[in-house]
């Protein structure tokens, strides 16, 4: 279950790459899958086109991983940010944060209910590591709060535009490089004409 959980996540992740797309990792306790608990708040961004990752959808192939992650830089390894962890729940979505930190498509969506005392150490780390790395990251920490049905459609759809922004940025950032290609290319034709 947990190998194909994975490889349906790195074909979403493979795909976002190819169509320089953002995908939304949520980040929660796994009682936070189930609709009732997440008030469809995953629903709402997958009918905007974002698709969604769970943490356990994340590829664990160390060789995949490695992309994203420097020389020495152990993927699996959290305590360069939380030397002193406790919780394997709170462990995983540090550990989920630091991958998004690295991964140029993949936006962060950390969802808690009555802001979880359990979580609650997580949440400077994670704020840390997303401000650090510029990652799109919101944090709904207060799903259960007296109802939160107007409040939360508010963020879902603001937090959707600061994607749209974010998706805008990297299809220009793939433009760039194309005509950069296109450039060089034309250069080389040019100055290979030159010698022959």
């Amino acid at each position: 279950f947990e190998l194909a959980v994975q490889e349906k996540g790195r074909k979403l992740l493979d795909e976002v790459e190819q169509h320089d797309d953002i995908a939304i990792l949520m980040i929660g306790r796994p009682y936070h899958s189930d609709p009732g608990l997440n008030h469809g708040i995953p629903e709402e961004f997958q009918v905007m086109g974002y698709p969604v990752l769970s943490i356990r959808s994340i590829p664990r192939d160390p060789k995949w991983l490695k992309r994203f992650f420097g020389p020495g830089d152990d993927p699996n390894d959290v305590r360069d940010v939380w030397p002193e962890n406790y919780s394997t729940n709170s462990v995983q979505k540090v550990w989920a944060a630091r991958f998004a930190s690295r991964h140029p498509n993949v936006a962060l969506l950390d969802l808690s209910s009555f802001k979880c005392g359990h979580d609650a150490p997580t949440y400077g780390i994670i704020d840390k590591i997303t401000s650090s790395a510029k990652v799109p990251f919101s944090a709904l920490h207060d799903i259960d709060a007296n109802k939160p049905g107007g409040s939360i459609q508010i963020r879902v759809k603001t937090y959707a535009h600061r994607l749209k922004l974010v998706e805008e940025e990297l299809q220009d950032q793939a433009a760039a490089r194309a005509q950069l290609a296109k450039k060089i290319a034309e250069k080389r034709a040019e100055l290979e004409a030159q010698f022959r």
